[in-house]
Formats: structure tokens, sequence, C-alpha cells
């Protein structure tokens, strides 16, 4: 027994109305299960929305000084 860390990232529907496949509600489910199999889930969450990759920043976003006027 000891600290776990699940990740999940994907790409599909998620926060429509009556879709049980929606990500957000599967998600749901599963942290339910693992709470009610005794597990203590400290934080669950679920992000939605663009991610931008900065890991080899090439726009004029990054560009050294992009942000000072």
């Amino acid at each position: 027994m000891g600290n776990w860390n699940i990740t999940v990232r994907g790409v599909g529907s998620h926060h429509n109305r009556k879709n049980r496949s929606d990500a957000n509600r599967m998600a749901a489910r599963f942290v339910r299960e693992l709470k009610a199999a005794g597990h203590s889930v400290i934080s669950a969450s679920i992000t939605y929305g663009a991610e931008q990759d900065i890991t080899e920043p090439s726009s004029p976003d990054f560009d050294e000084g992009w942000d000072k006027d």
C-alpha cells in the first residue's frame, strides 16, 4: 500500500448532456469506484480545452523579450 497517481490524456467527447460515454462522466464513475473500493482519492479533476506545447517554443510568443513593452 502506498501513494499512487493515474494520469490519462486524450481527445474525445466531454460535457454533453445524456452521453454516458463522455470523458468527464466516465472519469467520475472511476473515481466513485476507487472510493467504493476503499481508496483515498486526494484530488480528481478533468481539464478540457486547448493545450499548447512549449517543449520547443518556436512562435513569436516565446521569443526572448516577447513580454516586454
